[in-house]
């Protein structure tokens, strides 16, 4: 038609959405684990280091899952069958890496990851405390991925579908106010003085409140160094901050331990 080029129009309708908490788990077997760093002589090419592991990696056919970079490491898992070509692209690139050979990939998707605040780090509090490390893991608008070891898996579905199911709103209220700078904490009313090496951790974590803290990365921002003094005095750090912080030292409600990964303080 005649001045008509406008051509076909696409329009943006929200979608109805039903917030069911109906959910489904996979179990896929037969991952493997890899957590790959610069050597300490290389620490200043890590970057490109990085990008070339990568192209190594694509090259040999390996196909990778749930990638994830750190300021000096990357992990993710592959299929069991391409650790040993993984492994050659690596090493071609003068990189160190650990590796996790016999895991599982454990995902639950859900309505209820979305509509549920705190969903996330509730579900890693839950199993730590049962003693199941989470190797890796990640997180999306409906799904919820952990990587554990083989022997773990079946408990860790029945868990997540456990705590999916009766999971709940949580108040976002807490009975801990902090003044930095003071170097106090307030605890159910009580009030309780920090040092100052604690005072600079707590502040640091709550700034990043529901994000896991790589240990490395709080011992920098602590002592400007992640050596393995500085990791050790880290942790004697938390050990004193959660003295004055939980109601039980040693089963954290609020400053958790994420195992393999660092530290979380929960909201």
């Amino acid at each position: 038609m005649e001045g008509d080029n406008e051509g076909p129009i696409a329009r943006r309708e929200r979608p109805k959405v039903d917030y069911r908490a109906d959910s489904s788990t996979t179990v896929s077997k037969g991952c493997a684990l890899f957590s790959v760093r610069p050597r300490e002589q290389e620490e200043g090419r890590w970057l490109k280091l990085r990008v070339e592991c990568l192209a190594g990696i694509a090259t040999a056919g390996v196909p990778l899952e749930m990638l994830q970079f750190m300021p000096r490491r990357m992990r993710f898992i592959v299929d069991r069958r391409f650790v040993k070509a993984a492994q050659a692209a690596i090493q071609d690139c003068g990189l160190a890496w650990r590796l996790v050979p016999y895991c599982s990939k454990v995902c639950i998707v859900s309505d209820t990851v979305r509509t549920t605040a705190g969903i996330f780090y509730k579900m890693l509090t839950r199993l730590a405390a049962r003693g199941i490390p989470v190797l890796h893991f990640s997180d999306s608008n409906v799904n919820l991925s952990f990587i554990v070891s083989d022997a773990n898996s079946t408990e860790v579905e029945r868990l997540l579908h456990y705590l999916l199911s009766s999971v709940s709103r949580p108040s976002m209220s807490s009975p801990i106010t902090f003044d930095a700078a003071l170097c106090k904490v307030r605890v159910n009313g009580e009030e309780r003085r920090l040092g100052s090496r604690q005072a600079k951790l707590l502040e640091f974590l709550v700034n990043n409140l529901g994000r896991v803290v790589e240990a490395e990365e709080a011992a920098r921002h602590l002592f400007g160094a992640d050596g393995r003094e500085e990791i050790a005095a880290l942790r004697v750090h938390v050990h004193n901050l959660r003295k004055k912080i939980e109601a039980d030292p040693d089963n954290p409600r609020y400053l958790v331990t994420v195992p393999a990964q660092g530290y979380v303080l929960v909201g």
